[in-house]
């Protein structure tokens, strides 16, 4: 055996830290196959050299010859592009052309913006998708950036810059968001007209290049048959799935459990389409997989709920209401009205469009999985990644991300910035329009949320350590952090910035007082989801660092959102987001193995299948787990909204336990002014547990809701509340049926109202018959 053969790590070390890019027999018949852009070239590793993967040929006699892979040891046009160079062409006729794709990419976007433009003054969904997609699309046309980097940056670019100007408009006092629509409108055509104006002589060459690749396309195989008729039947096993849950019987162990036998196919397939993708070497066929991947595990909420689910997305939902009713911010009232930016841009959205804001919250989580799913793809490439491996790092991280926080909340849009600003910012080093880039989603992430900037920030200083980006990105990303948080510091304050550095003790997530055995299962698939993906992340950093690979960049990605521990729990979450966080890096870490594995032999693939598919399906129970008990009715939002509309203001307003959609409507600002603590929960730790049959117990939620009895106390009880009880452990089962037949023998307790599921009970003490919530009962619904 040589010196060289034998400094050779194993195969398996190799396979997992994605240096084996072996790209597999059958995939140069594929039509569809990706060829690199000029943003696909690798960037310097975090160690200064290059993160090139390497591709190694079909083995031969045993042994395999390793060469740079095509994406990086060149640049070259997409086929059917341009025809073929000679062998003596130079490189700067391969300059120009690629200077030529780009005006093309350039004057397409300016195309799509103007269009937008111009039918947008219809309103309704049209200006929806204008705000969505035209205003990032005018912003990154002059820059010529690559059709995927357009693809990818589009929409974030637009959300970012629609949450800064709405939150700039309400600091400056001037709401008006249909004007300030048709300002952008025009400030969007006219940029399109100019770029249309530069570029028009690349247009009709692009769609000659675009005709002859059509033409020069192959007819789908027999496989190209059968992979596509998966992909129908996909849809179709999903519609069917989703069709016999709208009535499903309730599980506490979710929705997986509830004889749904069909979803769990449609879930599986999605994983089977990747594998056989990746092992084809289709870059198309890969994200039509992660678009399924997205419609199967996100969309089912948002097709068979009747309503946004989660009881605290309605908090947003109220505060957005607040901005879009009052034309301002109300600073005091909650700490949303200080991080305007999501609420702001959603007023925006829903002002200007006509489109209830329920509607938008009800599509939110499967639009930012897609969009997450694609930032993380473009921070592989920046890390090195081949396009193939960028694709399985979105699918890894669509999948594996079972906290839930992709429903309407700030959290959810700036998961979808974080990787986007870490990858602008490593490019800044030969871009300053990057680097600007980044601070822009920064500022828009940093005026919308609060702990993730804090996060991202840690990441930009250590990159600038690892002399990944340029000082003054880190530098002008602090200042905007402290302009944001100085005005408020005693907001800040108040909520504790840190947790006395305990990192188990803020570990500790807040499930409840009693974990039941659905309780514990969640729990324990969340863990080992969550350790799994840690560990496997770990074990290509530590073989990545025995063969000199490039590593530090990611691992700090990967592994810097534990740091967080230190500081807080975060309300008992900080767990949950530092795994949400860590999805970003551990996904592309492993990608690079896994998508070797999938490209190898057949043995190594169904290795690698397994292990994604044993992956999957943990998550895909810890997130579908506790569906029924975080589905909201329709009856529960109307009966929130006509308490916080209708009910006199000298009232309480309480609910059995704390799973109730308390502030659905603006009018919660005029009743936090009133008294701070007008709609606490009716829940009491003193009865965890209990069946609450005994007299004793109802006088003791008695005597926790009547502390201020010198107002009526409004007391809502709904059957959604018991399936979140027993999933939580709160109560035992029927408790609330038993209570509520205590309460219509107590005195001072009526019934005032039932609609649907939900029942509303008025508790008058003597000191209170004053009030006129007194006599008020529920309308019909």
């Amino acid at each position: 055996m040589s010196p060289q053969h034998s400094r050779r790590s194993p195969l398996w070390g190799r396979v997992v830290t994605g240096q084996l890019d072996l790209v597999s027999g059958d995939s140069s018949s594929s039509g569809d196959a990706p060829q690199a852009s000029a943003d696909d070239a690798p960037q310097a590793s975090a160690d200064g050299a290059c993160a090139e993967s390497i591709a190694i040929a079909p083995v031969r006699d045993g042994r395999t010859d390793g060469e740079l892979a095509s994406e990086h040891k060149s640049e070259p046009d997409p086929p059917g592009d341009t025809e073929p160079q000679s062998a003596g062409g130079s490189v700067e006729e391969a300059d120009e052309s690629r200077q030529s794709s780009r005006a093309a990419v350039s004057a397409w976007a300016a195309l799509i913006a103007a269009f937008l433009a111009v039918l947008t003054f219809g309103g309704g969904i049209l200006t929806l998708a204008f705000l969505f997609i035209a205003p990032g699309l005018s912003l990154l046309a002059p820059l010529r950036v690559s059709a995927r980097a357009m693809v990818t940056l589009a929409v974030p670019v637009s959300l970012g810059a629609l949450m800064l100007g709405s939150a700039l408009s309400l600091w400056v006092g001037v709401w008006d968001p249909l004007t300030g629509t048709r300002l952008v409108q025009a400030c969007v055509l006219a940029t399109a007209l100019i770029q249309l104006l530069i570029n028009r002589r690349v247009l009709l060459p692009s769609c000659e290049r675009l005709a002859r690749r059509v033409q020069r396309a192959r007819a789908p195989d027999s496989y190209g048959y059968t992979w596509w008729a998966l992909v129908a039947g996909t849809v179709v096993v999903w519609a069917f799935a989703l069709n016999a849950a709208v009535t499903p019987d309730v599980s506490p162990y979710g929705l997986l459990t509830a004889g749904q036998p069909l979803l769990v196919v449609a879930l599986a397939l999605p994983v089977l389409l990747l594998v056989l993708a990746v092992r084809r070497g289709s870059f198309v066929r890969c994200w039509v997989a992660i678009v399924l991947a997205v419609l199967t595990y996100r969309t089912a909420g948002s097709v068979v709920d009747e309503v946004p689910r989660y009881a605290w997305t309605y908090k947003h939902i109220g505060a957005t209401d607040a901005i879009s009713t009052y034309g301002s911010l109300i600073p005091g009232v909650d700490i949303y009205h200080d991080w305007p930016g999501f609420f702001s841009g959603t007023a925006w959205l829903s002002s200007a469009s006509g489109i209830g804001v329920l509607s938008i919250a009800a599509w939110t989580t499967p639009v930012v999985c897609l969009l997450f799913a694609m930032s993380v793809a473009y921070l592989a490439r920046q890390l090195g990644a081949d396009p193939i491996t960028q694709a399985v790092a979105g699918f890894i991280a669509v999948t594996m991300n079972w906290v839930g926080q992709d429903y309407f909340a700030p959290q959810a849009i700036a998961i979808v910035f974080a990787p986007l600003i870490l990858a602008l910012a490593m490019r800044a080093r030969t871009s300053m329009a990057a680097g600007l880039g980044a601070l822009g989603l920064f500022a828009a992430m940093t005026v919308s949320h609060q702990l993730t900037p804090v996060w991202v920030l840690i990441v930009l200083w250590a990159l600038l350590v690892m002399k990944q980006s340029r000082i003054w990105v880190p530098l002008v990303a602090s200042l905007i952090v402290v302009a944001q948080v100085a005005p408020r510091i005693e907001l800040v304050e108040s909520y504790g910035v840190f947790s006395g550095g305990d990192v188990l003790e803020n570990a500790t997530s807040n499930i409840g007082p009693i974990v039941t055995d659905a309780q514990a299962l969640l729990s324990l698939l969340s863990r080992a989801t969550a350790l799994s993906l840690w560990l496997l992340a770990a074990i290509v950093v530590v073989l990545r660092i025995r063969r000199r690979r490039p590593w530090a960049a990611a691992a700090v990605i990967a592994f810097s959102p534990m740091g967080l521990l230190v500081m807080q729990n975060y309300g008992g979450e900080a767990i949950l987001r530092v795994y949400l966080y860590a999805i970003i890096g551990c996904s592309v870490l492993i990608a690079g193995g896994l998508t070797t594995m999938l490209r190898r032999s057949w043995p190594l693939a169904a290795l690698g299948t397994g292990g994604l598919v044993v992956a999957v399906a943990m998550s895909a129970q810890a997130y579908f787990g506790p569906w029924f008990a975080y589905q909201v009715t329709a009856a529960e939002v109307s009966v929130s909204e006509d308490l916080l509309n209708e009910l006199p203001q000298e009232a309480r307003i309480a609910s059995a336990v704390p799973a109730w959609p308390d502030r659905t409507t603006a009018a919660y600002v005029d009743r936090e002014r009133w008294f701070w603590a007008f709609d606490a929960t009716g829940y009491s730790n003193e009865l965890t547990g209990s069946d609450l049959s005994a007299p004793q117990d109802v006088a003791t939620i008695e005597a926790g809701l009547i502390a201020a009895d010198w107002v009526p106390i409004f007391f809502v009880v709904s059957d959604k509340m018991q399936v979140y009880s027993d999933l939580k452990g709160l109560y035992a089962p029927n408790a609330l049926a038993n209570l509520e037949a205590q309460l219509a023998e107590r005195d001072g307790w009526t019934l005032v109202g039932e609609r649907g599921d939900v029942r509303v009970w008025r508790y008058v003490s003597p000191e209170a018959e004053w009030a006129p919530a007194a006599d008020w009962t529920l309308p019909p619904g």
